[in-house]
């Protein structure tokens, strides 16, 4: 830029203009440089300063140490690498000389991911002091998925210990699971999927009982099929469910079945899962739940069943669940009114649906739980000695109100 004097009053106009980039991504960015499509245009480079006809000043490129692109260092000394977020974009600004980039221009550059790229093939007009905005690149980075739920579950197993491990085999060596994502790590025992694009590496520290899997490409996916994925692993006391994507789950079945150790798990989001039977299952420490977003859901058979010291639930929103048999079978830590107004589904089966839950004094249904198909209704309330009141009004049983439903 360069200073004039206005009267008293010191000026500053910039001699350049900006190209804005825009990103956005879970990853790190180290370096950025864009690099004109014609090595003849003049990016950045020396020259000199001359003075218009309205008296503004105007940037000339000198005859030498021109160059076709511009850079962004964050990766040196003393520099911190930009850290981008998934969730909304981060803005960047090249100064560049004023003029026309009539090839367009492209972006490479380094992050934790390895090598950013994209590229316009449009003229692009940069005017002296102004910013020139370019569309949102969202960047990803090669995608490390887990192996399906029983194979990782079977894999975990051996490496701490057990002989023969398979989804019914108790281990209690694994007291917690970290995943560690942008890792150096890059040896231990592979437990990515055969489609993965990235590895990823399992290690248990022997001392701490820590189960650490680790990938250099910023994310870890859980497989599709995540079934019986921690299933019996009876020391686990800690794991962040948050710390992977789980998008792409459509089967959650047992996921968490016979955790015997694990007391809280934070909000669970699973938007293509059909279902969640047996996930929590006999975790008869698990005292704290999150909000649990399920809402392609249509089995939740036994989910939370025998979980007899939960009792914060946060809460649960379905649109098409149908079967909810035992579903918070002997949750009997649950008090007071439980709301389950964001559940919603054309259900068949709640036979035995809150057996057993003897603390409850109340329980608010939506206005879209239809229980016109349902065909089993036995034991819907069996031993729910505590409750005081509760509106059916709403429901349907027209198919089987059977008489044992508040049997105690």
């Amino acid at each position: 830029m360069v200073a004039r004097a206005e009267g008293s009053e010191l000026q500053f106009k910039n001699l350049v203009g900006w190209i804005k980039i825009r990103l956005q991504g879970d990853i790190t960015v180290k370096s950025l440089t864009l690099y004109s499509h014609n090595t003849s245009d003049v990016v950045s480079g020396t020259g000199y300063v001359t003075i218009d006809d309205q008296g503004n000043p105007v940037f000339d490129p000198g005859p030498s140490d021109t160059y076709n692109y511009s850079s962004i260092d964050f990766d040196g000394a003393s520099k911190d690498p930009a850290r981008l977020s998934p969730d909304s974009p981060t803005d960047f600004y090249f100064p560049v000389l004023p003029g026309t980039l009539a090839d367009g221009f492209y972006v490479d550059g380094s992050s934790s991911i390895g090598e950013i790229y994209f590229e316009t093939t449009n003229s692009v007009t940069v005017e002296r002091n102004k910013v020139t905005p370019m569309a949102v690149k969202i960047i990803t980075g090669p995608k490390a998925v887990l192996l399906e739920g029983p194979s990782l579950n079977a894999q975990l197993k051996s490496l701490s210990g057990s002989d023969n491990p398979n989804t019914n085999t108790a281990n209690s060596n694994i007291k917690a699971v970290v995943f560690d994502t942008y890792s150096s790590v890059s040896s231990g025992t592979e437990v990515q999927a055969s489609d993965s694009e990235a590895k990823i590496y399992a290690n248990l520290d022997e001392t701490t009982g820590t189960m650490t899997l680790s990938t250099p490409s910023g994310q870890i996916w859980a497989n599709a099929n995540s079934s019986y994925m921690f299933c019996a692993l009876q020391g686990l006391e800690t794991i962040d469910i948050n710390d992977i994507n789980v998008s792409e789950v459509t089967d959650a079945s047992s996921m968490f079945r016979l955790c015997s150790k694990l007391t809280s798990i934070g909000d669970i989001s699973l938007p293509l899962a059909t279902t969640t039977d047996d996930m929590f299952f006999n975790c008869p420490k698990l005292e704290g739940v999150g909000d649990v977003s399920i809402p392609e859901v249509t089995s939740a058979v036994e989910m939370f069943d025998l979980c007899s010291k939960l009792s914060r639930l946060g809460s649960i929103t379905t649109t098409k669940l149908q079967n909810a048999q035992t579903m918070f079978g002997t949750c009997n830590s649950l008090s007071g009114v439980l709301d389950l107004s964001g559940m919603q589904g054309n259900l068949t089966n709640v036979q035995s649906m809150f057996y057993n839950c003897n603390q409850l004094t109340g329980i608010t249904f939506s206005s879209g739980f239809n229980t016109a198909a349902v065909t089993s209704t036995q034991a819907m309330f069996r031993w729910c000695s505590s409750l005081t009141s509760l509106d059916l009004s709403g429901f349907d049983f027209g198919n089987d109100c059977n008489r044992y439903i508040f049997y105690s």
